[in-house]
Order: structure tokens, then sequence, then C-alpha cells
């Protein structure tokens, strides 16, 4: 609340913040009831926030097979760059 008694809203990067912040730490194997102490929100919040993201990312594996697997780092087919001499 401002000054004036007012509710300020938060900002949807704020928002969007709390809700990556509850995907990591569901993955990192919290339970859905610490999270949204931690982040100081319902658990109705958090448990909709993981099912969302759980729906969106099945989606993309689904779209994109192999979308869960790292990006294997295999041998370029360019050349090497050139070296730039910043002495000058």
């Amino acid at each position: 609340m401002n000054g004036m008694g007012t509710t300020v809203p938060y900002s949807h990067a704020w928002k969007e913040w709390r809700r990556l912040q509850a995907w990591e730490l569901k993955k990192l194997g919290w339970k859905q009831q610490d999270i949204a102490q931690a982040l100081s929100v319902s658990k109705g919040a958090v448990s909709r926030w993981i099912h969302q993201a759980s729906a969106t990312f099945a989606t993309f594996r689904a779209t994109f097979p192999g979308g869960n697997q790292p990006i294997s780092a295999g041998k370029g087919s360019g050349s090497m760059p050139r070296s730039i001499d910043v002495s000058a």
C-alpha cells in the first residue's frame, strides 16, 4: 500500500519473476507449501503456476522433440575467428 491507502500494483516483471522462482524451487524439490511461504503467496497461486508451467513445457516438448535435451557443443563448421589487435 502507498501512503494514500490504495494498493500499488506489482509490475509484470515482478510477477513473472515470482512465477519463475516458484518453478525453479519446485524443480529443486521444494514442497508447494514451502514455496508459497518463501514467496509470500498462497498455496493456490503456487499450484496454478506449477500446473501452467508443466503444461507449457509439455507442449514445448511435444512440439520440439528433444526440446528438454541440452544443446550439444558439436564441431563448428566455420573458420576460427581472426584475432583482433587491441593494443593500438
